[in-house]
Parts: structure tokens; sequence; C-alpha cells
């Protein structure tokens, strides 16, 4: 069904025109598709492909993945510079306290965390149901504190464990 004067087309539940799902598309091609349930909030939306699932954004793109109005993760690249990975805190509470995971050329990666309110609280805390491993190429473990060099840990395996 669709609405000439708002140019919404609505999918409707056969004999329930109160359960349904609309496509509208707004402004610049901006789309919304919206799914509506009478009786509560049961409208749920799947996608089953036969194939993949692909999100394509334009290079500096992001997605977001959202609870309400709040960014819950997203997702974020740039073409020949990064790939971002933010987890915002307590489902997305704020956008200020978050995990992020980036990589960048070579594979470089970095696991880091922020905490707005400057109390050093952003803590990661690793629990393992088995073993933490923690393999380097080099055979070498750099230390820093607050972004300072405080020392190299040499083959970490052996009982005396040697800063350089």
């Amino acid at each position: 069904q669709l609405d000439a004067n708002s140019g919404i087309h609505r999918f409707l539940k056969a004999g329930d025109a109160d359960d349904l799902c609309t496509l509208t598309v707004s402004a610049n091609g901006a789309t919304t598709i919206a799914t509506a349930d009478s009786d509560g909030a049961a409208g749920h939306l799947t996608l089953h492909a036969d194939g993949n699932v692909k999100l394509k954004t334009p290079n500096n793109g992001t997605v977001y993945f959202m609870n309400g109005a709040n960014n819950t993760f997203e997702y974020a690249h740039s073409d020949g510079n990064y790939s971002t990975f933010k987890m915002y805190e307590r489902g997305g509470e704020t956008n200020d306290d978050y995990f992020q995971l980036s990589v960048s050329e070579h594979g470089l990666t970095e696991m880091s965390t922020e905490d707005d309110s400057g109390s050093n609280s952003a803590d990661i805390v690793i629990n393992a149901g088995g073993d933490i491993k923690l393999q380097a190429a080099t055979g070498s473990f750099k230390l820093y504190k607050g972004g300072t060099a405080m020392g190299t840990l040499m083959n970490p395996v052996v009982a005396a464990m040697i800063f350089k």
C-alpha cells in the first residue's frame, strides 16, 4: 500500500492494519524500514538471506548499532587508514565511556578503553576459562606506563625474568 501524500510504502499483515512494516524514503534518499506491533514490542525485523548479508558504506563510513537513541556499538573505517570497532558502556547509556579495537596498516592492532570521568577506571579484565596465551613473533614484550616505555620482558617462560 503506497501513501500518495507521504510516499511511505506500508506492508500490512493480512486482515490486521495495525501490525505492519513501512518503507520510507525521504530527502537525499535517506531510507527507513520500520515495524509496528499493535500488541507490544514483537514487531521484529529478520533478514534471512540465501547468501551473504552485506552492509556497504562509503569510504570513511560508520555502521551504528543503537538502543533507542543511544549507540551501543559501531564499526567505522577509513579506506587506506583504519578499521575500528567501538562498544559503549552499559548498552550505550553514554557515548563517552567505551572499549575500542582498531586495526591499521600491517595489521597493527590496538585495544583501548576510555573513561571520560578521568578516574582511570577503564580497566581491562581478562577472565579465561583456560590459559591466557600471549605469543609475540619477536619473543619480546614491551611494557609501557602512560605511553612511556618502562622496559622489555624477554623469554617470559624462563623462571628468571630479565628486564632490559
